[in-house]
């Protein structure tokens, strides 16, 4: 059941100390808006299983690097801080997206079924404008 994050933990774990937290980051969002794009064009059990495998792949990996990319760019002051801020982003994500799948799925905005509006309208858009912010670790 939770094999697509033991499989993100896995493997972009290692590459994050590898390559760089920055970049694995990166790639892992990357991946992450592909799956979860992919997804919502999916009508088969079979393949929406598949890309949300995907998806959950690069959400872990996201989730696994994170917190030591902070631990590199956040002074060791307020690093307290700055990881419950981020259990706080990470932790109202799922009822933020759970109240926005509410107004779209009885509806069909644009002509579209409500889960394709839903889908997209997760994680994925935000942090790819945020990159160009952030420092080099």
């Amino acid at each position: 059941m939770f094999a697509d994050l033991f499989v993100g933990t896995l493997v972009f774990g290692q590459l994050a100390d590898r390559f760089g937290r920055r970049l694995v980051f990166t790639a892992a969002l990357l991946w992450y808006t592909a799956a979860a794009a992919l997804l919502a064009c999916q009508h088969s059990a079979d393949q929406i299983i598949f890309f949300r495998f995907l998806a959950g792949i690069g959400a872990e990996a996201e989730i696994v690097t994170i917190g030591s990319y902070t631990t590199e760019l956040v002074p060791a002051n307020s690093r307290g801080r700055s990881f419950a801020f981020l259990q706080a982003i990470q932790f109202s994500a799922v009822p933020t997206v759970a109240l926005i799948a509410s107004y779209f799925v009885p509806a069909a905005p644009l002509g579209l079924e409500g889960w394709p509006v839903k889908s997209r309208a997760t994680k994925s858009q935000y942090p790819v404008v945020l990159q160009c912010w952030e420092p080099r670790s």
